[in-house]
């Protein structure tokens, strides 16, 4: 039995489940027993470095294509007006795979769609 779940309404997930999406792929995560599976799609969101993780490093700040991260009085911070989640620059977000702490998560106070982040992108760039 497969279980299919679509997520409408953007939501704080756990890192391990969040470390499963790439891009707008669909993720199975398995559920008690093997024959039962739930598929997540992801929404895209501009990011946000959570200030309780973040150990101040910057080794984010220079991975961003399009200057979104600049230090902040305790952490690191992003731009959501600058953020494309480096779509239209790469297939993943730079910072996420630079970050060693993990700080860097998905905002939910910024929902973007892939086109929206890609618009965004012409628009930084032109």
């Amino acid at each position: 039995m497969k279980l299919s779940i679509a997520i409408l309404l953007p939501i704080r997930v756990p890192r391990k489940v969040q470390a499963l999406w790439k891009n707008s792929s669909i993720a199975a995560i398995p559920g008690p027993s093997p024959k039962f599976q739930i598929s997540l799609r992801k929404i895209k969101m501009s990011l946000m470095i959570n200030a309780d993780d973040c150990n101040s490093c910057a080794a984010c700040e220079s991975e961003c294509p399009n200057d979104a991260i600049s230090e902040g009085d305790t952490a690191y911070t992003i731009n959501s007006d600058k953020c494309t989640e480096c779509v239209g620059h790469f297939d993943e977000s730079q910072c996420v795979a630079a970050c060693p702490t993990e700080a860097i998560v998905p905002d939910t106070n910024h929902s973007e769609s892939k086109d929206d982040l890609l618009k965004k992108y012409q628009r930084l760039t032109a």
